[in-house]
């Protein structure tokens, strides 16, 4: 140890209060039983720490899981071998994966130092080993397991809050499901029931009454399947097709569905891909709402279905706000929005997209999104094909 770090470590052993344990800590010490291992052992005992000798790697594993050991200083064997293979099991062990492991060796060369830090080993104590530099690292390794433990212990909290929290949505969500049914079909029956009736501004009313509530079915729907597909329970049924003839119905549907801006097809008339066909379906659907939605009803929104190597891609290239390029990494994710100002208003996109891309990958395609040069975006997404 140079006169630097000897100067730290004297002011660290200074105050020994600092560097001892608030609990007596479990120190393991791995290697042959020799003097020196013994006054090791018997000095961090006196720091507060409870130390304990395995002489043999067999004996190691088993300690540091009975103790267990909150921390491993382990003596190099003379190629290094053995004590890389004992970081390996005992990183590769669920019970001792979070232990700091400390190496103590004499001029150690880096070329074999270098294999056992990748290992697992998190430090490297010179022989002869100085009380208080070792101790000094104990205290700073344990405060960081320390830490890592409470943020370990956060998280759990936090996904299990989490959980609540969408169990609670579910719920709730699933619950609505009913009363949009009754308010859909009787507002259906309304609209037929009046149709000549009333003016044409009443029967625009009703239309958007409708559309509004089917909306709201869309979303309840992309709540719950978002949920399922997460949790890998919806059922996914792959099977050969052509995403022609769906393209083109799901364009009419829209078309015949809501007024908007002119819908353009165009690419290939064929394309045969593995897919779930509702799954394809919704996808399709939920871009295409997308781009009508967010595009100015005197621009066009062109659907093209294009050939890649393996897979067939299908675009929708809107006339929208354009989604900054930050941005674009974060519209499919949970619970993400974008919203790009332009004049005066936002967008929003939701959980609709986040479906699409679980969607896709759960079918082995694909989604993405990027600014066209001109204006406006391109969405797109991926199927492998049959």
């Amino acid at each position: 140890m140079d006169a630097k770090q000897r100067e730290m470590a004297t002011k660290v052993a200074a105050n020994r209060d600092a560097d001892a344990p608030s609990e007596a800590a479990r120190v393991l010490l791995v290697g042959e039983p020799t003097a020196q291992m013994d006054s090791l052992a018997e000095t961090l005992d006196r720091y507060g720490y409870q130390s304990q000798v395995a002489t043999s790697h067999v004996a190691a594993l088993d300690a540091a899981v009975r103790l267990p050991a909150d921390v491993i200083l382990l003596d190099l064997d003379p190629d290094g071998g053995a004590a890389r293979s004992l970081c390996q099991r005992l990183k590769g062990d669920s019970r001792t994966c979070g232990v700091p492991i400390l190496l103590m060796g004499s001029e150690a060369r880096c070329e074999e130092l270098i294999p056992i830090l990748r290992a697992g080993a998190a430090d490297y104590l010179a022989k002869p080993i100085d009380a208080d530099e070792a101790t000094a690292r104990l205290a700073a390794h344990l405060a960081l397991r320390d830490k890592q433990l409470e943020a370990d212990r956060r998280l759990v909290e936090l996904r299990e809050a989490e959980r609540l929290r969408d169990d609670l949505v579910h719920i709730v969500v699933h619950d609505m499901r009913t009363p949009m049914a009754v308010i859909l079909a009787n507002a259906g029956i309304l609209r037929m029931e009046v149709a000549g009736k009333i003016s044409a501004e009443g029967v625009a009313d009703l239309d958007g009454i409708l559309a509004a509530v089917r909306r709201l079915a869309d979303m309840t729907n992309d709540v719950l399947d978002v949920g399922r597909l997460e949790s890998q329970l919806m059922d996914v049924s792959i099977a050969p097709m052509d995403l022609g003839p769906l393209v083109r119905s799901v364009v009419e549907e829209r078309l015949a569905l809501t007024p908007g801006p002119a819908l353009e097809v165009g690419g290939l008339e064929t394309a045969s891909v593995a897919c779930d066909q509702a799954l394809a379906r919704r996808i399709l659907k939920t871009l295409l709402t997308n781009a009508c939605d967010h595009s100015a009803r005197d621009r066009s929104v062109r659907v093209a279905l294009l050939e890649e190597e393996g897979r067939v891609r299908v675009e929708i290239h809107d006339h929208g706000p354009p989604i900054p390029d930050e941005c674009v990494d974060q519209v499919f994710e949970k619970q993400g929005s974008v919203h790009a100002r332009q004049a005066g208003t936002f967008r929003s996109l939701g959980l609709g997209l986040t479906f699409c891309k679980l969607a896709a990958e759960a079918q082995d395609g694909a989604v993405g999104v990027r600014r066209r040069e001109d204006e406006g975006n391109i969405f797109w997404f991926t199927l492998p094909r049959a």
